[in-house]
């Protein structure tokens, strides 16, 4: 009998010692555990217990999953995702140095975390989808946020550690997040770091070596790039400063409120997508400095009616005015070499381009015919020799002739 007793307790202690440091600890019933450490799986551990409480314990990086998109068969969820509707609080204890890739990826009812001073990092998509989760303390010692971390949650503040050095795209997309204030830590941001956040204001500590912010708006230390222009920043007009050169990829996109904007004399440079989706946009002074209007740079600028290309950029970009669906006219200087893939796209309301040079030099221009997206410039009228409206030769729509010429060689000059 007592042998029996014996063998029953040492059993009984070694199935104790096969589960995870902290399930003896679970303040409720135990619903499932197991290991989620990435160097060493075994070093950390987790348990869910019946109250929804999931506590993650031990020493060293949680494991990092993977989600490509819903039912992607390469997606790799963290071993607590077949129990995400339980769970209503994470605890991460003292000793755990980070919070793996899409940890609580779509745990929706998770309404309260505590993360341990130990936390250095919160990965990519670490709370994708959390819904329910309103208020986060984020760790003093962490230094990265990663893309996504906190993206389609309900913060509605958030405040950046000292420590902070980088954070990824749109790191609070879709959240409540109407401001942010970056440290003097933030070396490194992501171009569409606050994508998908209606922000109204960004502000700078002073003593950050990298970035500024002159009313609400992000640049550069040096004030030569705008960063970003928060999307729900209240005013319907704006103008760069003068010493600006490059309005970076993606800066005002999404803007609710701008109709106008003003660009000084100096730019070089407006990057891909710059304007993407300022809907209410409908004026746009471009100057004679720039030389390089990236892609996409004023997509779906829906309310745009005009533009003046600046005479010294050569390309139209694929997608540079895609979907501005009101723009009525444009003036194309004879700096221009080709107009890429789908640059007029669903532009059904321009009815006249104002070209700077002659017809034969318009016939030059490589104008991709690309999925015919850009059939609208072989239908509208061209004004040649024009340096805008009322000061160009009467136009010229386009005949079936001249679609010859640009296709099969037909030379108008000597009818063959």
């Amino acid at each position: 009998m007592k042998k029996r007793l014996l063998a029953w307790v040492l059993s009984f202690a070694l199935a104790l010692s096969l589960l995870p440091v902290g399930v003896l600890a679970a303040e409720g019933e135990v619903v499932a555990s197991g290991f989620c450490g990435d160097r060493q799986p075994r070093a950390v551990s987790w348990v869910l217990d019946e109250t929804g409480k999931l506590t993650i314990s031990g020493t060293g990086d949680m494991e990092a999953y993977e989600y490509y998109g819903e039912y992607h068969p390469y997606n790799r969820f963290a071993p607590w995702y077949a129990h995400r509707e339980q769970i209503q609080s994470v605890v991460i204890e003292q000793g755990v140095t980070n919070v793996g890739s899409y940890s609580f990826y779509a745990c929706e009812n998770l309404s309260d975390v505590s993360m341990a001073e130990s936390v250095m990092e919160i990965n990519w998509g670490a709370f994708y989808g959390c819904a329910s989760l309103s208020m986060i303390t984020i760790p003093s010692e962490v230094t990265d946020i990663g893309s996504y971390a906190f993206y389609k949650t309900s913060l509605n503040s958030i405040i950046i550690p000292d420590k902070v050095t980088t954070i990824g795209g749109s790191a609070f997309g879709g959240s409540k997040v109407t401001s942010i204030a970056l440290p003097k830590s933030v070396s490194y941001l992501y171009y569409y770091a606050f994508d998908g956040i209606e922000l109204e204001s960004i502000t700078v500590d002073s003593e950050n070596r990298y970035y500024c912010s002159v009313d609400g708006v992000l640049y550069d230390k040096d004030m030569t790039s705008i960063i970003k222009y928060p999307q729900a920043k209240s005013g319907t007009t704006f103008s760069t400063l003068e010493s600006v050169e490059d309005i970076n990829r993606q800066a005002f996109s999404d803007s609710q409120y701008l109709s106008e904007i003003i660009m000084q004399e100096g730019l070089k440079t407006i990057e891909g997508a710059a304007f993407s989706n300022c809907k209410n946009l409908t004026q746009v002074t471009i100057p004679e400095s720039v030389a390089a209007i990236e892609s996409g740079a004023f997509a779906g600028c829906a309310n745009l009616k005009s533009i003046i290309i600046p005479e010294g950029v050569s390309v139209i970009k694929p997608n540079t005015f895609s979907e501005c669906g009101e723009l009525e006219w444009i003036q194309i200087p004879v700096s221009i070499e080709s107009i890429e893939s789908s640059a007029f796209r669903e532009c059904k309301n321009l009815s006249d381009v104002y070209y700077g040079g002659s017809e034969k030099q318009w016939s030059l221009i490589d104008i991709s015919d690309y999925n015919d997206y850009n059939d609208v410039l072989f239908t509208t009228t061209i004004h040649y020799n024009s340096t805008g409206p009322d000061t160009s030769d009467p136009g010229e729509s386009n005949q079936p002739q001249y679609i010859l010429a640009k296709f099969t060689g037909y030379d108008e000059a000597t009818k063959q």
